[in-house]
């Protein structure tokens, strides 16, 4: 082998890696899913449902957003709930779209909470960590705001958390929609290597 043909084989050695990885995570969850269909899913757990805080860390707004919100708080899930839209000023152009949310579903609690300058942390981690000394609720969840969910995504993250052996309900997500060449290349690797890894590493614990 001479030194120019070792780039090819460094190459041919990592594709083969994930393409080895790849076969190893389908044999892990294939029989998990095979075993979700077989099981009913109509039933619901007994008991009720945990009272949820949900928060949405935003900075920056998109085309999508009043969207991905209004079907964050649309969501199908009966008991106490309790939406926090966390940003860190009211001069985001995300500050006028949460309020707009709040103001049209009069009947939901949704708080808009402006958590200041981030300073030294990562903006996100910085709104969860305020916003997460508001919550009401023992069960609190987190979301992106440029996540679409179904109007049972939430309903069904309560229901596994019923189960006394269940810490952490976490949905992989999945990227869909036409996006730039590198979008597409960050939406096919999450969702057909990174998503099923993490699930498959998911797996052995609760």
């Amino acid at each position: 082998m001479t030194l120019y043909q070792l780039p090819y084989w460094v190459l041919l050695g990592i594709s083969a890696f994930g393409v080895l990885s790849s076969a190893l995570t389908i044999a892990a969850l294939l029989p998990r899913f095979r075993a979700a269909a077989a099981s009913p899913t109509s039933v619901p757990a007994s008991g009720a449902l945990p009272s949820l805080s949900l928060i949405v860390p935003i900075k920056g707004a998109d085309p999508h957003t009043a969207a991905h919100l209004h079907a964050l708080v649309s969501s199908d899930l009966p008991g106490e709930v309790e939406f926090l839209f966390a940003l860190e000023s009211d001069q985001d152009p995300a500050y006028s779209i949460c309020a707009r949310v709040r103001d049209q579903h009069p009947t939901r609690a949704i708080r808009v909470i402006l958590t200041g300058p981030a300073g030294a942390r990562m903006g996100k981690q910085h709104n969860l960590a305020v916003a997460g000394r508001e919550a009401r609720y023992a069960v609190i969840g987190s979301m992106d705001a440029d996540v679409a969910v179904d109007p049972d995504t939430l309903r069904l993250a309560l229901d596994a958390l019923r189960d006394p052996t269940t810490g952490i309900a976490y949905f992989l997500p999945c990227y869909q929609g036409p996006g730039p060449v590198g979008g597409t290349g960050v939406a096919l690797y999450t969702n057909y290597s990174f998503s099923p890894n993490m699930a498959t590493l998911a797996l052995r614990g609760g």
